[in-house]
């Protein structure tokens, strides 16, 4: 038989929620054991599917603004706004990105490590 400290130490680490009894069958049921179950919101298993589902929201240019911000030694600004529709399309997954990069449209070739410098500039 437990005593009363034991008693409120078992419950301030169970808590208020539900729980679960088991008796161990190998004592012949003379241990008990009780396991918290663990509460949840019913949305919280909806939240945290979706919890990392982000989309990056790409900056929209005008010619001013690309001379003047976005203009890098050895890209066109044509190569710039493709990489940003690549971008925004798969959600910055540059392996995905480079997979896709047309390389019949642009002749030089790029490396992975090439799209995240003008991506992130």
């Amino acid at each position: 038989m437990s005593t009363l400290p034991e008693r409120i130490a078992l419950s301030s680490i169970i808590g208020e929620g539900p729980a679960k009894k088991l008796r161990s069958m190998n004592l012949q049921g003379r241990l008990t054991l009780v396991m918290a179950l663990k509460k949840s919101p019913p949305n919280k298993e909806i939240l945290l599917k979706f919890r990392f589902n982000k989309s990056v929201e790409l900056p929209v240019f005008t010619d001013a603004e690309y001379v003047n911000h976005l203009t890098v030694d050895g890209w066109t600004r044509g190569e710039t706004e493709h990489l940003l529709d690549l971008c925004g399309r798969f959600d910055l997954r540059f392996p995905v990105i480079y997979d896709r990069w047309d390389s019949e449209k642009f002749k030089m070739s790029r490396t992975v490590e090439d799209l995240k410098v003008n991506a992130f500039l």
